[in-house]
């Protein structure tokens, strides 16, 4: 992940992770930016892990494959640890997503909802008062 992508697009906490596309076309108020900010470092240890984990059943799945002889049993296994690993981070990813968007206004919500009902999850920049 890299947060230094994040920094300097409005409304955005300097260190915001991207895995989030549709905050960033809206206004976080400074507690919604830090809050964000808790929620999305909060698991990034746990993060790190299990794509550790999918990386190096990847890498050893990819080491079996070009073995002089292969173990379909041990590839199941490898495939499984990847798999379970990828859903693991998928589950942990839509979790902080859900804690985040219950963070939002409903305006912020309803924006986010229209931009992506028209394709993209793009909306413009809010206003600020």
């Amino acid at each position: 992940m890299y947060p230094h992508h994040e920094m300097g697009r409005p409304g955005m906490h300097p260190g915001m992770m991207p895995h989030l596309p549709f905050l960033h076309r809206i206004e976080l108020s400074e507690a919604q930016q830090d809050k964000v900010f808790e929620l999305m470092t909060a698991n990034l240890p746990a993060e790190r892990a299990k794509a550790k984990l999918a990386r190096k059943a990847m890498d050893d799945l990819r080491k079996l494959g070009a073995a002089d002889a292969f173990d379909p049993v041990k590839a199941r296994e490898l495939a499984a640890a990847h798999s379970q690993a990828m859903a693991d981070l998928l589950v942990m990813r839509a979790e902080t997503e859900a804690k985040v968007r219950a963070l939002l206004t409903t305006e912020q919500r309803s924006r986010i909802d229209a931009a992506e009902r028209d394709g993209g999850g793009r909306c413009a920049p809010s206003k600020r008062s």
